[in-house]
């Protein structure tokens, strides 16, 4: 009983698969093409509204610390936000950030410094840890998720 059978390629415009391969080879996984990248640049706007928040925090009860807490946040989303994949990176580093940021927007709806607030320097100390902690995770994250050709 030897029968010939076929096999069709299937093939879509996103994806170009291979055919089924004969035998013990495994059958090919579909790829992006070469033009894609997967990482995503974010849109414009969300930069200039970055620069507008920077802009005002730089007029805050904190003003160096609002300024590069914003621009963490959207570092860490364009960091780690890629194309075909649900956002759950970002999310993490965005809890995160909330936890190390949220007292700084807390200090400035009161007009207060953290140095103030904190009764000396150790919790804008502490805060700055956080902040750069938690940039240095999104760009591990980033590192490990780097695969080549991406």
């Amino acid at each position: 009983m030897n029968r010939d059978i076929t096999i069709p390629t299937v093939t879509t415009p996103a994806f170009r698969a291979k055919p089924i391969a004969q035998g013990s080879e495994l059958r090919a996984q579909p790829q992006l093409p070469k033009c894609e990248k997967a990482w995503v640049m974010l849109p414009l706007w969300l930069w200039a509204v970055t620069i507008a928040l920077t802009v005002w925090g730089t007029f805050s009860a904190n003003p160096r610390l609002t300024p590069v807490s914003i621009i963490i946040l959207t570092g860490c989303i364009q960091l780690l936000w890629r194309r075909g994949e649900p956002p759950v990176l970002v999310f993490a580093c965005a809890m995160q950030w909330l936890q190390a940021a949220g007292v700084i927007f807390y200090t400035n709806f009161y007009n207060v410094s953290l140095e103030q607030a904190g009764g000396g320097a150790e919790l804008e100390t502490a805060t700055w840890l956080s902040l750069t902690a938690v940039h240095f995770r999104a760009i591990n994250a980033k590192i490990s998720c780097v695969s080549p050709g991406t």
